[in-house]
């Protein structure tokens, strides 16, 4: 399902107003996010991060919980919390504490990814950069021995 479908049948959606602005503030007439570039949402990430689009969230997730005990978030679990899932784009929320370890593995994406933090505090991303000619979001085009 692409995004555009998803704003007219997701009640979740519809029940936050600030998730519903900032997913018709990317959409922006378009069919499809496919091709477009991550620099096309850093702004409208940014503005959703400044709302209460958590709180509204929250709100409606534990109203469906009281309302429907058999209730369960889809694609969600106790770290992750898949907001939205669409062909296109999403958006999952995830928890992690202040102590969090990082791997010593190296760990790709297959998609880009944006990063905010919700709160006070501050917080330090590890990235590997490729050498040049490579691109960074190309792991597949290294030279390795």
């Amino acid at each position: 399902m692409v995004l555009r479908e998803l704003l007219s049948v997701d009640s979740r959606i519809r029940a936050c107003p600030a998730l519903l602005a900032f997913l018709s503030s990317i959409i922006d007439g378009r069919e499809t996010l496919i091709g477009a570039t991550p620099e096309q949402f850093v702004h409208p990430f940014s503005e959703l991060l400044s709302t209460p689009f958590v709180d509204e969230l929250l709100g409606f997730e534990l109203e469906q919980l009281n309302t429907r005990p058999s209730y369960i978030p889809v694609n969600s679990n106790d770290i992750e919390f898949n907001v939205f899932q669409a062909d296109d784009a999403a958006l999952v929320l995830k928890l992690v504490p202040a102590d969090f370890q990082v791997s010593p593995i190296l760990h790709g994406f297959a998609d880009h990814n944006i990063i905010g933090i919700l709160g006070d505090g501050t917080a330090t991303v590890q990235m590997y950069e490729q050498p040049e000619p490579y691109r960074n979001e190309v792991l597949e085009n290294l030279d390795l021995p």
